[in-house]
């Protein structure tokens, strides 16, 4: 049987009806009365890459490929950086990486956000996201490339393998500076600050659900570090090196022979227990290997941390409540 999180979205407008139980959507009401899915928990994999895709695009291409192929069928709207909003997928859509890398203007800013959902609006059930600035770019100084997947939590905890495989095969295509893959509540770009704060309590409760943004762009490409720590955390050549390589990790976890370290072509992917979890604060389930995990790698986690763009929580003190969250490990 799946995990299921069932919550009444504070921010309805008009009552859904009752949580049927297995419902793992929270929704708000439109001005028209409709019901938007905003946030969902979904299995992410998420690699932030240490230099932008132009300079090695034959292997981003086959990256792109490699996680757009399963999802061709689900994905039904995109948006990139030319536009603002999103818009039903083409057939040349698919196809415009490519044509960007190979025979587009190469020193402009590229993104392409592709997701699938019955409404426009609604947080994607299926989600493929990239983004990179080339180093000539406006404001590339403060930004960290990066690829990421989202699928339906059900995938994830039905054969946890399946993403290993895939977080290995991203780690051995692409020079990646630091990722990681597990649960995440994903968030309808059209409501990001209804969805963070929906997000916020049920991610504090559930400590093994990464709250899904790019708010650790700036403070990647400037402390080379990792954003946060899941299942499955990937650490690129530059902040292993920081740690001072695979054998002084596997010296830090040595009490814990349950954290997997494995070897890819571009870094180390650590794998913290057969499958990942969910977490309850309030039934003691606080992750024990997570933390170990975080422990371990606390010196490149914390320079990121410090300088992360926190949530927009609508609170007087939301940079610490950010913080609070990106260190519930931190012990």
């Amino acid at each position: 049987m799946f995990m299921e999180i069932n919550v009444v979205s504070k921010y309805s407008r008009k009552k859904s009806g009752k949580s049927k139980r297995g419902d793992r959507r929270f929704r708000v009401m439109s001005a028209t009365q409709k019901s938007v899915e905003i946030i969902g928990l979904r299995g992410e994999i998420m690699l932030w890459c240490d230099r932008p895709f132009n300079e090695y695009p034959d292997a981003f291409l086959n990256a792109f490929e490699f996680l757009a192929n399963p999802l061709r069928e689900y994905l039904n709207w995109y948006q990139n950086d030319t536009m603002d909003r999103f818009s039903p997928v083409t057939s040349r859509t698919f196809s415009s990486p490519k044509t960007w890398l190979t025979r587009g203007k190469q020193g402009v800013a590229r993104s392409l956000c592709l997701k699938g959902s019955r409404e426009k609006m609604a947080v994607g059930q299926y989600v493929l996201h990239f983004e990179y600035l080339p180093d000539k770019a406006l404001h590339s100084e403060s930004n960290t490339p990066f690829i990421r997947q989202s699928t339906h939590s059900g995938l994830l905890e039905s054969d946890p393998d399946a993403f290993l495989t895939t977080a290995k095969q991203l780690c051995d295509l692409l020079p990646f500076l630091s990722g990681h893959a597990g649960y995440c509540l994903e968030i309808s770009p059209y409501f990001e600050v209804e969805g963070q704060r929906e997000a916020y309590p049920i991610a504090m409760h559930h400590p093994g659900l990464n709250i899904a943004s790019d708010h650790a762009t700036w403070s990647l490409r400037y402390e080379k570090g990792a954003e946060t720590v899941n299942w499955l955390t990937l650490l690129g050549e530059i902040p292993l090196n920081k740690l001072g390589g695979v054998n002084e990790l596997r010296l830090k976890l040595a009490d814990t022979p349950e954290v997997e370290l494995i070897k890819a072509k571009y870094g180390l992917i650590i794998k913290a227990g057969e499958k990942p979890q969910l977490g309850k604060t309030n039934r003691r389930n606080d992750l024990p290997l997570y933390k170990a995990v975080y422990r371990a790698i606390k010196p490149v986690l914390d320079p990121v941390i410090s300088h992360y763009r926190h949530f927009n929580l609508g609170t007087t003190d939301d940079a610490d409540y950010t913080e609070r969250w990106l260190r519930r490990f931190d012990s």
